[in-house]
């Protein structure tokens, strides 16, 4: 079996890839100007994936323009997901409140493997993979990101730590109100994606969009609980083909 490698990015990355990656983080640490002057230039060291990333989501924001809900990431590591989401929804709907950013993580790595996360492919899912331990950066992250948007004395994002499996189920419970427009699901495992689809779906309506990860490649246990939970034959399953990681459909 395969060990998954989490620190430099996607399992899918060739040797020359990750090297291309050292070669990146190299070129941040010494390239002349300050961090700021490299924050502004976040082009200059990011990779093609990353930006590709970005426009996927930037993608399903204007699919479910006008469709009433939050935003749900469920897996934040280490929130480049969550923030491409927040830092996109103020930009381009600064005014929409009704759209809240809400992510859900142990924060102590993947949690509740079963043998539906296992398959004949070569790749092994195990407990605490992508474990980025920063629960506190995260919310240090939000109070500087609520410091420039508009509408900042009403709340935009949300950070739930603890088991997904018992998180979600509590949070749709205390929150009735509760409305979602893209579930967008990076767990890689059965137990919580079931979780997450068996307590979200009833409260998306049509237009909304559910995206996950890994389907039909490296999250077998995802599929299972996608097939749980909807006809698959009555969905239409799709990838961005710049950035195919994302398996969505529209519901």
């Amino acid at each position: 079996m395969k060990k998954n490698i989490e620190k430099k990015g996607s399992m899918l990355s060739s040797s020359r890839q990750y090297g291309i990656q050292d070669l990146r983080a190299n070129l941040f640490e010494k390239t002349k100007g300050s961090t700021l002057d490299k924050i502004n230039s976040f082009t200059k060291f990011a990779g093609r994936q990353n930006i590709a990333k970005l426009v996927a989501q930037y993608e399903m924001l204007m699919m479910t323009k006008n469709v009433l809900g939050n935003i749900i990431e469920g897996g934040v590591f280490h929130g480049s997901g969550l923030l491409g989401w927040a830092n996109l929804s103020v930009s381009l709907e600064p005014y929409n409140y009704q759209c809240k950013i809400i992510g859900f993580d142990t924060f102590q790595g993947s949690k509740g493997v079963t043998s539906k996360d296992q398959s004949l492919s070569n790749i092994k899912r195990r407990e605490k993979e992508y474990n980025a331990n920063n629960y506190e950066d995260i919310l240090r992250t939000i109070e500087v990101f609520d410091l420039d948007r508009p509408l900042n004395h009403i709340k935009k994002m949300e950070v739930i730590k603890g088991d997904i499996s018992k998180t979600i189920p509590a949070y749709v419970k205390k929150n009735k109100q509760l409305t979602v427009r893209i579930l967008h699901l990076g767990m890689n495992l059965y137990k919580p994606t079931y979780h997450s689809l068996k307590n979200f779906i009833p409260r998306m309506s049509k237009g909304s969009i559910i995206a996950i990860d890994g389907l039909n490649h490296a999250t077998p246990g995802c599929f299972e609980a996608l097939k749980e939970n909807l006809e698959i034959s009555k969905i239409n399953l799709k990838t961005f083909d710049y950035y195919p990681n994302f398996s969505y459909f529209v519901i």
